[in-house]
């Protein structure tokens, strides 16, 4: 709904409004998917329709709702609720056991998520859901508006502004870091000449800033992969070995 029904919605929107902005979509760089060898900067080559996904989405998401409510499902989370909780009383259990379902719903949801992007050709629902968001902006938008579309890999932290090392929150890699300087995460497994293409978040602004200020023809959407990989590659054992010196 947000990556794809939500682009849609505002670009529709956008057009609504009036007036000729250039259109700068921010995506990410593995919306091409699983394969091997250079992509280029250029439209994407699938012919998954994304409003059809978006439908089934939905639907899949109603008929797991369903599913928790059949008794087979509600027998199991009762039992696993009152070996747990049964001691606390009925209301407890009663609590416990709607827990499971709706943790049993998100867990159902996620396979569902992952194998239907894998049968298209992506790793997860994640780079799916993002090519798809391309492909709305590019019919909503080609002929009509100037399109740029901004492809990053994985925003880290700044290097230089506002201060070298500002990062907005801990995501992607941080989390993995942190907790392998606490003790958590022992070991960072992986492939050691692997490059993990990581790029700083003000490389990143900067690209965007320069794109808007370069809107193409209407009907000739322009594409900027930024990352480091190909350039000044950082392979995992690099990482693993930079990490573990620091802590």
């Amino acid at each position: 709904r947000t990556n794809v029904r939500g682009v849609a919605d505002l670009y529709e929107a956008v057009l609504r409004a009036g007036g000729t902005p250039h259109v700068v979509h921010v995506s990410t760089a593995y919306v091409a998917g699983a394969r091997r060898g250079s992509v280029p900067e250029r439209s994407l080559d699938h012919h998954v329709d994304w409003r059809t996904e978006l439908e089934a989405a939905i639907a899949a998401r109603q008929s797991v709702e369903w599913d928790s409510r059949r008794p087979a499902v509600l027998r199991r989370a009762l039992a696993q609720a009152r070996r747990e909780h049964g001691k606390s009383g009925p209301q407890s259990v009663a609590a416990a056991a709607e827990r499971w379902r709706a943790e049993w719903v998100d867990l159902q949801l996620v396979e569902y998520g992952r194998l239907r992007a894998q049968t298209l050709g992506w790793p997860d629902v994640y780079t799916l859901t993002k090519a798809l968001g391309e492909r709305v902006a590019e019919q909503s938008l080609t002929g009509r508006l100037p399109l740029s579309v901004v492809r990053p890999a994985i925003v880290e932290s700044a290097l230089r502004h506002p201060y070298p090392g500002w990062i907005d929150g801990f995501k992607m890699a941080d989390p993995l870091i942190i907790a392998f300087g606490r003790g958590i995460l022992p070991e960072f497994p992986g492939l050691p000449d692997g490059v993990l293409d990581v790029i700083p978040v003000d490389l990143v602004v900067n690209a965007i800033l320069a794109a808007a200020g370069r809107p193409p023809p209407a009907g000739e959407p322009a594409y900027y992969h930024v990352g480091s990989g190909a350039r000044n590659p950082l392979t995992f054992r690099e990482m693993y070995e930079n990490v573990r010196e620091y802590f």
